[in-house]
């Protein structure tokens, strides 16, 4: 635990110089929840992990957490008697979906601790490549933005919870199942949502650097980098943009699973929303005397569905111009050089 403890400072440590000294506070928020049951051995740029005795047992007391309020979700709990059975059905199928996730994602990022830390460590080695080409990362920024949206995200289900408390009411057993499963989907969403926001900064930095740098001369499809080894500096750009395109699926393999059953149980919620409006307002009841603890609930599921996929088209969209980007850089050139790098590139 000591290489972890050193870090701890560097939590309030401005201005911030690289990526570790921004994700330190994330890496320690995944220990808590149990999506990072490992510690640091040596120094950060290191990118040296290890799991002791201690990672060891928080990692089953995490699972053990799940599987009780879990256990206690699907026995204790009961239905309000101010519910509709059909909003029930799909409150009861949404907190499944929320453990079955948590569940899942304790499990995978343990069993691939080392894949989950080697994407910081892959984007510190592609920031030096970056910052090699005079691009400016906004660490500090890119700090304070990450805590800006993480405190937002959990003060809203703050408010969204007591909301619904005060609304519906519920017994310790019922708050505590009701919270954690809640809370574990906005963790999920947070944390996939910084995992990839990590890949679409660089896309954008590098996108900044090859627009500052490519220049046309005369023919628009001939182009040069503005005061640089044409050769070269096509090679930096396709490294890369292939290292950033390894992050991609580095994010993919450590979250894209429990990002699935989410957005699947969002669905299957907003599904039985649905239907339960229909069915209340073909009852002649009046559309405003509607639960309205179930529509902000399904408000929350659309915003957190729509904030997921805003990730993914950000990443895919930066990532089309990259490629776009550097197509015409190798277009636009004879050298045999290049021209053996696409080839073994599409081999």
């Amino acid at each position: 635990m000591t290489g972890t403890l050193r870090s701890i400072p560097l939590i309030w440590k401005f201005p911030k110089r690289n990526i570790f000294e921004c994700m330190i506070l994330h890496y320690l928020f995944l220990k808590v929840n149990g999506y990072a049951c490992f510690s640091i051995s040596g120094e950060l740029v290191s990118g040296k992990t290890r799991t002791t005795a201690v990672d060891r047992a928080w990692f089953l007391v995490c699972l053990a957490v799940v599987v009780t309020l879990w256990t206690i979700n699907i026995t204790v709990v009961e239905r309000p008697v101010d519910v509709s059975p059909l909003l029930s059905i799909g409150s009861r199928l949404m907190w499944f979906t929320c453990y079955l996730t948590v569940l899942f994602g304790i499990v995978w990022n343990f069993l691939y601790r080392d894949k989950v830390w080697s994407l910081y460590v892959n984007v510190f080695k592609v920031d030096q490549q970056l910052l090699a080409l005079g691009a400016n990362m906004y660490y500090t920024e890119m700090y304070l933005a990450m805590i800006g949206f993480s405190l937002v995200s959990f003060v809203f289900m703050g408010v969204l919870n007591i909301g619904h408390v005060l609304d519906v009411g519920f017994e310790l057993w019922e708050f505590s199942t009701f919270l954690y499963s809640n809370a574990s989907l906005m963790m999920l969403v947070t944390i996939y949502s910084i995992a990839g926001s990590l890949v679409w900064l660089r896309l954008w930095a590098l996108n900044s650097v090859m627009e500052r740098d490519i220049q046309v001369c005369g023919n628009p499809k001939i182009i040069q980098v503005r005061g640089k080894d044409f050769v070269q500096t096509v090679r930096q750009y396709m490294q890369i943009y292939d290292q950033l395109c390894d992050l991609t699926e580095t994010v993919n393999f450590c979250y894209s699973m429990q990002v699935m059953i989410t957005v699947a149980g969002s669905f299957v919620y907003l599904l039985f929303f649905a239907f339960g409006v229909i069915l209340f307002i073909k009852e002649n009841n009046s559309v405003f005397d509607f639960s309205t603890a179930s529509l902000v609930w399904s408000v929350f599921y659309i915003m957190s569905i729509l904030l997921i996929v805003a990730v993914g088209s950000t990443v895919r969209h930066l990532g089309r111009n990259t490629a776009k980007l550097i197509d015409r850089a190798i277009d636009s050139s004879t050298d045999a050089e290049i021209i053996e790098m696409v080839g073994i590139r599409t081999e």
